[in-house]
C-alpha cells in the first residue's frame, strides 16, 4: 500500500494545520492580535515596496525532504512578487513552498512545542525568516535558517541577516494597541452563558437565563449564522491579499481615526435575540472604541463594527451573507461591504438601506462617512499576479 502523499485538511476558518501528526485549529484572534496582525502586514508590505506579496491567514502545503505534504496557514505571509508565476489552481491558491517570511502572532495558550515543529517544517521548505510577536510582552522574536534567533522590543528596529535592507520600527507597528483600556485579568464566561462545543449544546435551567452563544475560540473562525456554528473559509491567495489591501486602504483613510483589524470576533445581540459571535474579514471601530471595556469585552466588542468587510469566497452562501448583514446593522454597523474577487465588485450596503455596486475602477464612496473617497484601482491591482 502506497504512503499518502498530502495531508487533505477542511477549508474552514478558524483554518486547520497539521502539527505533530494531527489537526489542531488555530486560535480565532482576538483585539490585540487582530490589530497586531494588519500592522505588521502593513509594515512588510511599505518595506517590501512591491517586491513582495504579503497576505494573511494564507494557506500553504509544505513537504519537508521525505516527509508527507501538510497545510500550515501563517499568520503573515511573504513571498516574492513573482512567487505565483507558473503555479494552475491548487498550487496557485496554497503555494507547495515555505514564504519567505513567516509572521506568527502568539494567541493564549499557544505550545511552544506546537512552534517549534512549525519553525522546523517552514526552515526544511525554503522560509528565511520566522517572526513570533508577543502581544502582551511587546517583544518580537526573529528566527532565520541559521539557527540565529534575536529579541527584539518595542523601541527596537527589527533587522535580518536574510534581508539586509530590512529596517521596520517596531513602536509604531505596537502603538496600534495602545487603546487606552483597562485590562488584565483573563476573560469569564457570563452567567447563564449557552456554551456551544462542536454539536453539543449546554443550557441552562430557563431559557431566560439564556445569554449567550459561546463557540470553541479557534482558526478558521465560527460564527453563529441562521441559528447554527458556520465555519468561515480559510482564505485563499486572492482572499488573503485584498484582505491586507482593503485593511491598508481604511488605515490610510482613518488617519488614526479608527481602529481596523482582520478576522476580529463580535459578539453581537439584536433587540430580544440571544448574542451569537461573528468574524468579519475587515472590520472598522472608532479610535475610543474600546475605551472603558474591560477583559471579554475588550477582546471580542459587544457592538457592530462600523464598517465591515466581508471578502467573498467559493461557497458563500447569499443567505447566510444578508442573515449577517441583518444583524450588523441591528448592532450599529453603517456599511457593510462585500467583495467579489473575481468580478473584482464592491457591492456596499448602508444601514439606510441603499445598496451601492462599484467595480474595480470606480471610487468608494459612502453617504455613512461623507470624507471617504477609497480609489479601488490599487486594491483589486494586488491580485493582478502575472
Amino acid at each position: 500500500m502506497h504512503q499518502p502523499l498530502e495531508v487533505i485538511l477542511p477549508e474552514q476558518k478558524p483554518a486547520l494545520e497539521w502539527i505533530l501528526g494531527r489537526a489542531v485549529p488555530k486560535m480565532s484572534p482576538r483585539t490585540r492580535h487582530a490589530a497586531l496582525q494588519v500592522a505588521f502586514a502593513r509594515a512588510l508590505g511599505d518595506w517590501s515596496a512591491g517586491r513582495h506579496i504579503v497576505g494573511s491567514e494564507w494557506r500553504f502545503r509544505l513537504a519537508p525532504a521525505g516527509e508527507i505534504r501538510r497545510p500550515l496557514v501563517p499568520d503573515i505571509a511573504l513571498i516574492p512578487r513573482d512567487g505565483l508565476r507558473g503555479l494552475e489552481d491548487r498550487d496557485f491558491d496554497s503555494p507547495p513552498y515555505g514564504p519567505s517570511i513567516v509572521v506568527e502572532i502568539l494567541s493564549p495558550g499557544e505550545s511552544p512545542a506546537h512552534l517549534e515543529h512549525k519553525r522546523h517544517v517552514y526552515f526544511a521548505c525554503g522560509t528565511l525568516l520566522m517572526l513570533v510577536v508577543d502581544p502582551l510582552e511587546r517583544l518580537v522574536d526573529a528566527f532565520e535558517p541559521n539557527g540565529t534567533m534575536r529579541h527584539f522590543g518595542q523601541d527596537d528596529t527589527l533587522t535580518s541577516d536574510a534581508f539586509p535592507d530590512m529596517r521596520i520600527a517596531l513602536r509604531p507597528v505596537f502603538a496600534t494597541i495602545d487603546f487606552a483600556c483597562r485590562c488584565g485579568s483573563l476573560p469569564t464566561l457570563p452567567a447563564g452563558a449557552v456554551v456551544v462545543r462542536a454539536r453539543m449544546v449546554k443550557r441552562t435551567t430557563t431559557m431566560d437565563q439564556l445569554l449567550e452563544i459561546i463557540l470553541p475560540d479557534r482558526k478558521p473562525a465560527l460564527e453563529w449564522i441562521a441559528g447554527r456554528a458556520v465555519a468561515k473559509v480559510s482564505p485563499r491567495i486572492r482572499h488573503a491579499v485584498l484582505q491586507g489591501m482593503f485593511f491598508n486602504a481604511f488605515h490610510a483613510w482613518s488617519d488614526g481615526r479608527y481602529v481596523v483589524g482582520t478576522e476580529w470576533r463580535f459578539r453581537l445581540a439584536p433587540p430580544g435575540e440571544v448574542r451569537r459571535p461573528l468574524v468579519p474579514d475587515v472590520a472598522v471601530i472608532p479610535r475610543d472604541g474600546l475605551r472603558g471595556l474591560e477583559d471579554r469585552d475588550f477582546d471580542s466588542p459587544p457592538y457592530g463594527p462600523s464598517i465591515v468587510v466581508e471578502i467573498l469566497s467559493p461557497g458563500d452562501l447569499p443567505a447566510h451573507l444578508a442573515h449577517k448583514r441583518e444583524v450588523y446593522f441591528a448592532c450599529g454597523t453603517l456599511v457593510m461591504l462585500v467583495v467579489d474577487p473575481l468580478e473584482r465588485l464592491v457591492d456596499a450596503f448602508e444601514s439606510n438601506g441603499t445598496m451601492r455596486r462599484f467595480d474595480q475602477d470606480d471610487t468608494l464612496t459612502s453617504d455613512a462617512f461623507p470624507d471617504m473617497r477609497i480609489a479601488l484601482r490599487p486594491i483589486f491591482a494586488a491580485i493582478d499576479f502575472d
